[in-house]
């Protein structure tokens, strides 16, 4: 293969490996939970402060047949309207990131 047929061929296993991974968060989505890392995403949190705020009982987490931990879109959706006076105030830095994750809920909705 040439130089260029090698690149092609791994830009479609790359575009493969991502268009698989879409469609597991999509499966999720559609089914209205989140493993660990995408709650803590979802929520703006590290995993660490995740699994320490199930702990203190403050965000629920299911567990499914296959035993593992999910965490359903509304309890996270709860768990911001009802804390959203203890996160931090925005400064401007902060702005775009929480324009791009508003944008991204409502296409989650």
């Amino acid at each position: 293969m040439s130089d260029g047929e090698l690149v092609q061929v791994d830009l479609l296993e790359t575009l493969v490996a991502e268009v698989r991974a879409l469609r597991g968060d999509l499966q999720r989505r559609e089914r209205g939970a989140l493993n660990a890392r995408e709650a803590a995403a979802f929520l703006g949190i590290s995993d660490r402060t995740l699994g320490t705020l199930v702990r203190q009982g403050r965000i629920r987490q299911t567990r499914v047949s296959s035993g593992r931990v999910m965490y359903r879109l509304g309890e996270l959706e709860r768990y911001l309207k009802d804390h959203e006076n203890e996160l931090d105030p925005a400064t401007e830095d902060d702005e775009e990131w929480l324009q791009n994750a508003s944008a991204s809920r409502e296409k989650q909705s």
